[in-house]
């Protein structure tokens, strides 16, 4: 199986088509996360929405997961961006570390902060206390040739793609993706139905 191609499913000639599904994605793509960590075979258990904070009394950030290695129990924070046909489809697939610049948001400030210095932050989820390893992104799709040097540079551990999550998930017969997907399909087409 060659897997899933988000250059094939979102880059069509017909750039209105593309930003309606891309919208449409991004509502559950983090439910797709979530569904291939509780999948025995992932190599990554999802422990909850992590908090940065540098001091005990500081609100903190909250990023969007918390990974434990399933091989040697080591935690992760972890942060998603899947920005399909936005800016004429930059950021579709990583391969640049510029395409990084224009996340400008406090959280992802820290999150990138983290990825080097993982020592200056007291991290929780759930409001206890967790000993961590390092940061993992979470991108569309990923130029694998890209991903040595992206970790180099920026000292995050671990890229993992969204296009081989859902690959991995088709490919496992996975009965919760399968739902989750049976459902949205549903509730789109009873929307349209609706609307009709």
């Amino acid at each position: 199986m060659s897997g899933i191609s988000f250059q094939e499913i979102f880059c069509s000639k017909d750039v209105a088509r593309d930003k309606f599904l891309s919208r449409i994605f991004g509502i559950f793509s983090e439910e797709i996360v979530r569904t291939w960590c509780k999948n025995p075979k992932s190599p990554y258990e999802n422990l909850g929405r992590p908090v940065l904070k540098t001091r005990p009394d500081e609100r903190g950030w909250t990023l969007d997961y918390g990974l434990k290695s399933r091989e040697d129990g080591r935690v992760f924070v972890a942060e998603q961006k899947c920005e399909l046909e936005f800016h004429n489809y930059q950021y579709l697939k990583l391969k640049s570390l510029h395409q990084l610049d224009h996340h400008t948001g406090e959280a992802f400030t820290r999150f990138r902060d983290f990825a080097k210095i993982p020592r200056r932050y007291i991290v929780t989820v759930s409001g206890k206390k967790v000993s961590t390893e390092g940061a993992i992104l979470v991108w569309g799709s990923v130029d694998e040739e890209f991903t040595s040097e992206f970790k180099e540079k920026t000292g995050i551990y671990d890229i993992l793609s969204l296009e081989k999550i859902i690959s991995d998930l088709v490919v496992w017969a996975d009965p919760e993706y399968r739902l989750l997907i049976k459902e949205r399909k549903k509730w789109c087409q009873e929307l349209f139905n609706a609307l009709t």
